[in-house]
């Protein structure tokens, strides 16, 4: 082997350190970036929720993630320094990452097998929570069976209670609008016997003449105070009662202050001339009254009434 050495002059110097320098820097470029891809980033994993499994794994797969972060920690730093003096070796690089790797997937292993379990579990858990409310509606029913059939049973006397209290409120209503009717009948009864005993007095000028009274619900006749049939009373007082009766009947089922209101056509044939002296000015002053208030209350009112020649 031969060696051949000359001088080299400074500025020749300068170009062999520069033509060097260029060789060196791009292969130091290559390098840095192939230890910038060697870079990885810490391993994030995300155990919310697991610690209701109480699992010594889930404590173990937390701790090994600590410990492969320290190293990915440790190789980052490393690697840093290796790009920044990229001339100096690394010659104190020592690293368990591959163990701690292997240690995760075996705890992550045992942990996600007990994890499926816990599913499973919850999942039984939903089925036994579904089967055993199915079964406590069921004993819930077989033990209110029987009130359920002595309720359906009681709804049903209850509605015929109803109807029964309806029917008997539809009976007290007609009998009370029965009674009603008969206790108006009995007022105007007893409207139109004073009505009648008016008349009379105003027919014999007396008040005990003639009366009739309402006793129970039966017309009573009193002469001069005493009680007497109607048969025993003669023809003429007969007359005199039918025709008190007659005008009194005109304004009945009406307001008494509303009087002979409605429109009338009367006909009376011959009301005196079966009379004595007596009766016969007393019946005489009854019609004049009479047809005095019927014509007065509605002036549309005809009268027609006969009798003989001499009266």
């Amino acid at each position: 082997m031969s060696f051949l050495f000359q001088e080299i002059s400074d500025q020749g110097k300068r170009d062999l350190i520069g033509s060097i320098e260029k060789v060196l820097s791009k292969e130091v470029d290559i390098h840095e970036e192939k230890l910038k891809k060697c870079i990885i980033q810490e391993l994030n994993v995300d155990f919310s929720g697991m610690d209701v499994l109480n699992s010594p794994n889930y404590i173990k797969c937390k701790d090994v993630v600590e410990e492969i972060n320290k190293e990915i920690f440790k190789i980052r730093e490393i690697i840093l320094k290796k790009i920044n003096h990229p001339y100096t070796p690394i010659t104190d690089f020592e690293s368990c990452l591959i163990d701690k790797l292997e240690q995760y997937e075996l705890f992550r292993t045992k942990l996600q097998q007990e994890i499926e379990n816990y599913n499973n579990a919850v999942k039984k858990i939903g089925t036994l929570k579904r089967n055993l409310t199915n079964d406590n509606a069921a004993i819930a029913h077989y033990e209110v069976s029987s009130d359920i059939k002595l309720w359906k049973q009681a709804l049903g006397e209850q509605k015929k209670a109803d109807e029964a209290l309806k029917e008997s409120d539809e009976k007290i209503k007609n009998l009370n609008d029965e009674l009603n009717i008969l206790k108006s009948r009995k007022k105007n009864i007893k409207i139109a016997v004073s009505l009648i005993n008016k008349s009379l007095r105003f027919v014999f000028f007396s008040k005990d003449r003639l009366e009739i009274k309402v006793e129970g619900d039966k017309y009573v006749l009193y002469a001069h105070g005493k009680v007497v049939k109607p048969n025993n009373v003669s023809a003429g007082e007969r007359n005199i009662i039918a025709l008190c009766y007659f005008f009194t009947e005109l304004i009945m089922n009406q307001e008494a202050k509303d009087g002979y209101s409605k429109k009338l056509i009367l006909v009376i044939d011959d009301p005196i001339s079966s009379f004595d002296f007596e009766n016969k000015v007393g019946i005489m002053s009854l019609l004049k009254a009479k047809v005095a208030d019927i014509i007065k209350t509605n002036p549309e009112s005809q009268i027609l009434v006969s009798c003989p020649v001499d009266v």
